[in-house]
């Protein structure tokens, strides 16, 4: 695992620590625009009344935080894991993100064996579940106007880091603001 790699990795990933220089600051940023909202859901009323919170982020509210904060954790455990042999230590990022090794499902069914293997793919991104069917639609030059990634993405996610899912995007666009 290169330190170059692990440049890219660590803050687009996981917002860890220092960025490089070309890549824009608000990409590493730690989440403290966030906002708590509350939800209540209820059948009728009273003590049968639960109450949940989902921590939002304020910019970029389609973000999963809580398993966004669950990835981070998790790259941070990694010490040895990212030594030696390339797919495992690929393996390991995956897993730190909430992804797991698809190397032989097909695009748009799950595929992850792109996902840290070349120039474009070596970021993670983590969502809420709502947002996994929103399509390219031209907002990104170079990316299929209707890549379809839904699916997969619910395939590929682990669900141990917590709700949402979690998918290698593109680096593609990010020197843009906004990316």
């Amino acid at each position: 695992f290169s330190s170059f790699s692990m440049r890219l990795v660590s803050p687009l990933l996981f917002g860890i620590a220092s960025s490089p220089s070309n890549i824009s600051p608000s990409l590493s940023r730690p989440i403290s625009r966030a906002v708590f909202i509350t939800m209540a859901a209820a059948a009728s009323s009273g003590p049968s009344a639960i109450a949940a919170t989902m921590e939002i982020d304020s910019e970029y509210p389609g973000t999963a935080v809580e398993r966004m904060n669950n990835a981070r954790a998790r790259a941070k455990s990694l010490t040895t894991e990212l030594n030696g042999d390339w797919e495992d230590a690929r393996r390991s990022v995956l897993w730190a993100g909430g992804l797991k090794d698809l190397p032989t499902a097909s695009p748009g069914a799950g595929y992850t064996g792109h996902s840290f293997n070349d120039w474009n793919h070596c970021d993670l991104t983590t969502m809420l579940s709502e947002e996994a069917m929103n399509e390219n639609r031209g907002q990104v030059d170079g990316i299929a106007y209707g890549n379809q990634l839904g699916n997969g993405i619910k395939v590929a996610s682990e669900t141990e880091l917590g709700p949402g899912g979690s998918w290698s995007t593109c680096l593609r666009g990010c020197n843009r603001e906004p990316p």
